[in-house]
């Protein structure tokens, strides 16, 4: 039995009814570039695509998180379904209003997502919002001997799931995970192994839902994994990464840090770190040491210090602080001693010829 959503907007409405008017066009296959006016297309984008999640997460616009095993990407996912469907608020992204969200999960135990789920809620939860907008499709729930769990990168169940999709009204769809959820797809960096989860995701913006795809990283933990075609459906690509303040002990946590994002600009959309501390049961914003670092490594390639006494002075830290950022960045790779040496000499050499192109303009007279 399918949920109506408490409230569509105008635009999700129009594109349903248009959809379930012609249900044909997803069971019988058609070729064609359809024309259409200048006057259609202004018509067409009279209706601004409204924010499900601010500042960032729009009507029909797709999103890509991608994180290394283990680090929190469905916490994270899972934060973002509360927030959406309860018209709430997750480590400061805010939902305007209530949505109906539906989180497909591929690999989980039904015991681990729920605590995922449980992990997202907080005050401004609200709870009756959230049990009527939030559905799970969960592979380990799923006992239906005559329906098949749909395969994401097989495009002969983009009909089945459009059409599920539309007619339980969903507006966000997360996908958790892309290869748990592709089980057919035998080479994630082949140049073709996306198409069919393309097709997927362009059909549900096509129809104003929310594509959210849940994916690995790379061994190296900086990009994700697959082919680079993958970038250019996704309106938003957010990576979480390991971070040095986070304590394991104390619960999951990462830094955020958006690699793409065609909405709006701000601190929350800027490198940060946060972790959900297990004992309080709530989620705290950390001094990300990934941000720390790009100070410092912004501070070397300025060549405006010679030395780290007046990194110190420069960037209003004590010189214990500016020794333990260098450490980190050699830790993490993003810097050697050899490189800070270099940079620094460097700035002494460019200082060095402005005060003799000084003396010598005043010798001139």
């Amino acid at each position: 039995m399918s949920i109506q959503p408490k409230s569509l907007s105008d635009y999700a409405k129009s594109q349903i009814n248009k959809i379930q008017k012609n249900k044909d066009r997803y069971t019988k296959e058609t070729q064609s570039f359809k024309s259409g006016s200048l006057s259609e297309l202004f018509k067409a984008a009279e209706h601004e695509p409204q924010f499900l999640l601010e500042p960032f997460l729009r009507e029909g616009e797709a999103t890509l998180i991608y994180a290394a095993s283990g680090l929190g990407k469905s916490f994270y996912a899972a934060g973002l379904a509360v927030a959406m469907a309860s018209g709430g608020e997750f480590i400061g992204y805010k939902a305007p209003e209530p949505r109906k969200v539906k989180y497909i999960d591929g690999e989980m135990s039904v015991y681990d997502l729920s605590l995922r789920i449980k992990a997202a809620i907080n005050d401004d939860t609200n709870a009756e919002a959230l049990f009527k907008n939030l559905s799970i499709s969960s592979r380990e729930a799923h006992t239906d001997q005559y329906n098949q769990f749909p395969d994401i990168s097989d495009k002969c169940f983009k009909s089945k799931i459009a059409r599920e999709l539309i007619d339980e009204g969903v507006e966000v769809v997360i996908f958790d995970n892309f290869s748990t959820l592709a089980l057919s797809l035998e080479d994630e960096n082949a140049a073709g192994g996306f198409n069919g989860t393309l097709e997927i995701l362009l059909a549900l913006k096509s129809v104003g839902i929310l594509p959210i795809l849940v994916h690995h990283a790379t061994k190296a933990g900086g990009t994700y994994r697959g082919t680079s075609k993958m970038e250019a459906v996704f309106s938003n690509i957010i990576g979480l990464h390991r971070d040095k303040e986070v304590d394991p002990k104390k619960g999951c946590g990462f830094s955020i840090k958006f690699d793409k994002n065609r909405s709006l600009h701000n601190k929350l959309t800027e490198v940060r770190a946060v972790q959900y501390q297990k004992d309080d049961g709530c989620w705290v914003e950390l001094e990300s040491s990934i941000t720390k670092i790009q100070v410092i490594l912004d501070a070397l390639q300025s060549l405006e210090y010679v030395t780290q006494e007046e990194m110190a002075v420069g960037l209003g830290w004590g010189k214990s602080t500016v020794s333990k950022w260098l450490n980190r960045a050699y830790a993490s790779g993003d810097l050697t001693e050899k490189e800070k040496d270099r940079l620094l000499d460097l700035a002494q050499q460019e200082r060095d010829r402005e005060l003799y192109e000084i003396e010598d303009g005043e010798s001139d007279f």
